[in-house]
């Protein structure tokens, strides 16, 4: 079994037209990666996931 600690971080953080992709290989210090990547592309990411878990639920795919 997997600690806590040991889980992957995927965060979108959407900010208007712009936001933060970050991403970790570890939730809790010490990580051996961890990326912080800004921009538009966040915006677009957080829209498409939303459509797509909106879209799952109207069809009853939980």
């Amino acid at each position: 079994m997997t600690s806590f600690a040991a889980i992957d971080a995927k965060c979108i953080l959407d900010a208007g037209s712009t936001g933060i992709i970050m991403l970790s290989d570890r939730i809790l210090a010490p990580r051996k990666h961890e990326w912080l990547i800004p921009g538009p592309e966040a915006h677009w990411a957080k829209v498409a996931f939303e459509k797509f878990f909106l879209a799952s639920r109207w069809r009853g795919h939980v």
